[in-house]
């Protein structure tokens, strides 16, 4: 197996619409968090393969608010601490202060690239809503 990362989006119902386009999977998750700078926001959750249970449930609870996640322009990306290669483990740990022993953890990214929330179990998504309906930026594409 190459050392292709293995970061796959959150595909929300499967076979139906994505929040993000295909992305080219042996792009670096610095380069596709970077490329989405300014235009989207992100929810990048983490998670332990052996131990998946609390990403199955954010997914599941993410998946039944695909369309008030769009409206937000809002991404999803998930990453699997097994398969991560050691620049994106070392990319997390540094950005993010990822411990990689962590079973799971969550983090909102503005389209700013700055963290706005962690969470250490899975987010309620009207939560997350209110969180981004809170940010300056979202406030003013309200208005708009």
């Amino acid at each position: 197996m190459t050392h292709v990362p293995f970061i796959f989006l959150l595909n929300l119902i499967l076979s139906q619409t994505q929040l993000m386009e295909p992305t080219n999977q042996s792009q670096s998750l610095r380069a596709t968090l970077a490329n989405k700078v300014s235009e989207r926001r992100v929810v990048l959750l983490f998670g332990q393969r052996s131990r998946r249970f609390d990403l199955t449930v954010q997914e599941q609870r993410l998946s039944l608010w695909k369309d008030q996640l769009a409206e937000r322009d809002m991404d999803v990306i998930v990453v699997v601490n097994e398969e991560l290669n050691p620049v994106d483990r070392q990319f997390l740990v540094q950005k993010f202060r990822l411990d990689p022993a962590t079973v799971f953890i969550g983090w909102l990214i503005g389209k700013d690239g700055g963290v706005k929330q962690t969470f250490t179990r899975p987010i309620d998504p009207d939560e997350l809503c209110r969180a981004v309906d809170a940010m300056p930026m979202r406030r003013q594409e309200m208005k708009n």
